[in-house]
């Protein structure tokens, strides 16, 4: 006959938790686990298969008390070295929000829902999406908003088990987690599909072409790495391959120490997921370059219309405007390629070119920010700076930008649109983490020159005269027809005193834009602060910019 301890113990493979005596056992075999980090397996076990974000954790785990995210970290990393090798399989790091428990509970010790039934166990190999109702007010419809043929289309990824170089079968388990890892975090994105571990792990220990593998699993892109430590350091190095070609489209290399095995874990899950989806979706545009027009569906004409070269000149930025206009009449619901449009007219209006339509810009990214989706941040993201700049409703566009970190924190193009914001409305401090942050997660981003001008902005608005010089000559070097970096560049060196400094740049900047005048960069400027909107015309008043 069952005690009435084992009725309300809690087992999962060959582990089983006491909530009651506060054990935690292995094989019936007592394992040592600190208080905390007994607090958090069962705060993690009770919302089984959901994200439990580092907020609650902290207030489950410290309640009245403020805790920095190291202490946290500190004892997930004690969970995790308790449950051994098995830890990969049942705490996933889900990047900058928090950890999801991914264990499949005994049917006889599921802890019961409010009705008394267990709810069906999570799958430790395609874990569920986050519960969207912890940290959204709008419900999430895994379907919404994408076009007709975007499931026929959409990039299809595959995530191979990492290699263990080392010469100790041991550390098997490590190369497991990352895999384990990475699989989890790109799961959770919605404009490409991973293929799902189990499928993956069969090509474990094989060597294999990644054109077979493409073939065999259906999947366009490959993902691969290998672990190889060196006494108490570890090199993890990873590669993004396109399967139909064989191109490497990404590679990266991080360096740690496995003393702190499961930190540095994290790190290299928060640094491929940040640089995969920039360079996927690049790859993708360049996949549908050589397609004929007529033949594109909704969704590789708003891929085709990512191409950097829209922000090249006002022709690129045209054609641009005219395919994801065809992608919305195609699929009018396709709240990607409004984000898209809304941010293609931003950069229309900063490049003074021709006829911008802002009043379309402005309602398309108004559509994308109430319909209460979170399928692409970056829409929500260019949504929101349309928001701020083009309609001046600095409310709802730092409120929007904010979301759209929430959902993809570690994404550098959401993070500088956010600091954008964050410089319009005076908050320049929070601005320069953001894109500082931005830079350190994608160093060699087609869209650089647009992070480096917004730092330039930034300091420039902290009164750091010399860092937003710099800023602003880092981002010419990389896009020499950017306007706003001229600008900034020459507003910059005048509050310095370097006034021959400022005209030379007043008249390269008129050579690119011959109709700049003071009063239309008053026009278009969305600095809500008088102060510094003084500061920035006389300044550039003092270089030389006619009125």
């Amino acid at each position: 006959m069952a005690t009435a301890e084992s009725q309300t113990d809690i087992s999962f493979g060959r582990w089983r938790v006491s909530p009651t005596r506060r054990r935690l056992l292995a094989d019936g075999d007592p394992v040592v686990l600190g208080s905390r980090a007994f607090d958090i397996l069962l705060a993690l076990i009770e919302q089984r298969g959901s994200l439990v974000t580092k907020d609650a954790l902290m207030r489950r785990v410290w309640p009245g008390t403020i805790t920095e995210d190291n202490s946290l970290q500190a004892q997930i990393s004690a969970l995790r070295k308790a449950l051994g090798q098995d830890a990969a399989g049942l705490i996933a790091t889900i990047p900058g929000r928090g950890y999801c428990f991914t264990g499949q509970l005994h049917p006889q010790n599921y802890l019961a829902d409010a009705r008394g039934t267990p709810p069906p166990p999570a799958s430790p190999a395609d874990p569920p999406f986050p519960n969207p109702e912890q940290t959204l007010s709008h419900p999430l419809d895994a379907t919404a908003k994408l076009p007709a043929d975007f499931a026929a289309s959409r990039p299809v990824l595959v995530i191979l088990p990492f290699i263990n170089m080392t010469s100790d079968p041991e550390q098997e388990y490590f190369a497991d987690g990352i895999t384990e890892e990475l699989t989890t975090a790109l799961s959770h994105a919605r404009w490409f599909s991973v293929i799902a571990r189990n499928s993956a792990f069969t090509y474990k220990g094989r060597a294999v072409d990644v054109r077979q593998v493409g073939r065999e699993l259906g999947a366009g892109y490959v993902l691969e790495g290998s672990v190889r430590r060196a006494g108490n350091q570890v090199r993890i190095s990873a590669q993004l391959n396109e399967t139909e070609t064989g191109r490497r489209v990404w590679a990266e290399r991080l360096d740690g120490d496995f003393a702190d095995v499961f930190n540095l874990q994290d790190r290299v899950t928060e640094a491929v997921t940040s640089a995969i989806e920039p360079n996927l979706r690049l790859a993708e545009a360049e996949r549908v370059r050589v397609k004929p027009v007529e033949s594109l569906g909704a969704y590789d004409l708003y891929l085709r219309a990512l191409l950097p070269h829209r922000f090249l000149a006002q022709d690129s930025n045209d054609e641009a405007l005219r395919l994801l206009s065809r992608s919305i009449a195609l699929a009018p619901e396709f709240t990607a390629a409004k984000g898209a449009l809304a941010g293609a007219t931003v950069i229309r209006v900063v490049q003074g070119w021709a006829d911008p339509d802002i009043a379309r810009a402005i309602r398309y990214a108004r559509e994308v920010v109430e319909a209460g989706h979170v399928d692409d941040p970056t829409a929500l993201a260019w949504s929101a700076h349309a928001l701020t700049f083009l309609a001046r409703d600095y409310q709802a566009g730092v409120a929007a930008a904010t979301r759209a970190l929430r959902f993809a924190p570690n994404a550098a193009q959401v993070l500088s649109l956010s600091g954008w914001n964050r410089i319009y409305v005076g908050d320049w401090e929070v601005a320069v983490t953001q894109i500082a942050r931005a830079v350190q997660l994608s160093p060699l981003d087609p869209m650089l020159f647009f992070y480096s001008t917004a730092l330039s902005a930034a300091y420039f608005a902290g009164a750091q005269y010399e860092d937003a010089v710099a800023w602003a000559r880092r981002a010419i070097s990389e896009r020499p027809t950017y306007l706003l970096a001229h600008r900034l560049l020459a507003a910059n060196l005048a509050l310095l005193g370097r006034i021959e400094a400022a005209n030379d740049a007043v008249r390269m900047l008129l050579s690119l834009a011959p109709g700049d005048t003071v009063t239309s960069i008053m026009a278009q400027s969305a600095l809500v602060n008088n102060c510094l909107r003084r500061r920035y015309f006389d300044a550039l008043r003092r270089a030389g910019l006619p009125d």
